[in-house]
């Protein structure tokens, strides 16, 4: 049921309501290094960056037990929009080595080794968890935004932050821990209708999906990351200044939130 998504008609009532479930104009190269971050952690990462002026950096982290070839479709999809889009392979994130404020750390250091900014953080499950930490830690950060966030013992809900952290959510599950990083949002927290927690994956594994899959009969698999590219562009957008673009998006009466509403494909938590 693809037309359930249609956001409105930019062209008409409201021109200036970005439509970024689309790619952004922007052309972007990409490259590989790897950054000591810690006498125990060598962060490899692959960093997207967009031709001309970046209207700012966004740090992309996985979940537990992942790696950044889950997170880099949305990293090219935020360089098209003009963001260079930094993707770590966490040290800390391995069944043997978990470390969620570790992670937080590394990624930190790495904003501050590369010098980048304005910086949002952006993560999905465990990773959403080491940004909310991260932004606890750098005042100068902008925000983030959690893709399923999973908290672990309460860290993300007791981490103190004054920028927006925005979180798109699954429907409650094993996987994202019955929802429960929505106690680490401190701005809005929107739930996607049908979607499962791999959905906040791109590109999607196979196996995730085995392990967390989510019955969609109303919204195809391309709705639902349509929804979660759209949504989490915008708010980047907004955290680097185009408050236009967020409100149309994240607040009620604005094009697309309204149109998303009103389909059932997502819903304030």
């Amino acid at each position: 049921m693809a037309a359930a998504f249609d956001g409105g008609d930019d062209g008409g009532s409201d021109p200036v309501a970005q439509d970024t479930r689309l790619a952004g104009s922007v052309s972007y190269t990409s490259d590989s290094d790897s950054v000591r971050v810690s006498s125990s952690c060598d962060l490899d990462i692959v960093t997207y960056t967009p031709s001309g002026t970046a209207v700012g950096a966004v740090v992309i982290s996985h979940g537990f037990i992942r790696s950044g070839d889950q997170m880099k479709g949305w990293a090219e999809h935020y360089a098209s929009w003009g963001m260079v889009a930094i993707v770590p392979d966490l040290c800390n994130s391995s069944i043997s080595n978990t470390d969620h404020e570790a992670n937080a750390e590394d990624i930190v250091e790495l904003v501050r080794q590369l010098g980048v900014g304005p910086v949002a953080y952006v993560g999905h499950s465990a990773g959403g968890l080491a940004s909310a930490i991260a932004l606890s830690l750098d005042s100068s950060a902008v925000g983030g935004v959690g893709l399923d966030p999973v908290d672990s013992g309460s860290l993300g809900a007791n981490a103190s932050f004054s920028s927006s952290f925005v979180g798109l959510f699954a429907e409650p599950g094993m996987c994202n821990s019955r929802s429960n990083g929505v106690d680490m949002v401190n701005a809005g927290a929107l739930l996607v209708a049908e979607s499962g927690h791999c959905d906040f994956e791109s590109p999607r594994d196979p196996i995730c999906e085995i392990a967390c899959g989510q019955s969609n009969p109303n919204f195809t698999d391309e709705d639902l990351e349509d929804a979660i590219r759209g949504f989490s562009t915008a708010a980047l957008l907004g955290m680097f200044g185009d408050s236009t673009t967020y409100d149309a998006w994240w607040t009620r009466g604005g094009t697309h939130y309204d149109a998303f509403v009103a389909s059932g494909a997502i819903s304030p938590m």
